[in-house]
């Protein structure tokens, strides 16, 4: 059986900013599938998006994996 590996492919875009005499970094990223563009007010937001996006993958996968775990012997006249 072959594991269900998802995955997510996202320009990221950085650039700075100044404001207040404070120098801030701004974030674009654009979904390569969809090219759903999603702007992040600075790195902490950046970091933020990518942990939830890695939590969803996760998920996603194990119930992927588990599906095909659960199907595959019934494919195999094994169920």
């Amino acid at each position: 059986m072959q594991s269900y590996v998802p995955y997510r492919a996202f320009l990221l875009r950085l650039w700075q900013t100044q404001r207040g005499g404070k120098i801030r970094y701004r974030v674009s990223l654009e979904s390569v599938d969809t090219r759903e563009r999603k702007d992040l007010a600075d790195l902490a937001s950046l970091f933020a998006f990518l942990q939830a996006q890695e939590d969803a993958l996760q998920t996603q996968g194990d119930a992927m994996n588990s599906q095909a775990a659960e199907q595959s012997p019934r494919q195999n006249g094994l169920g």
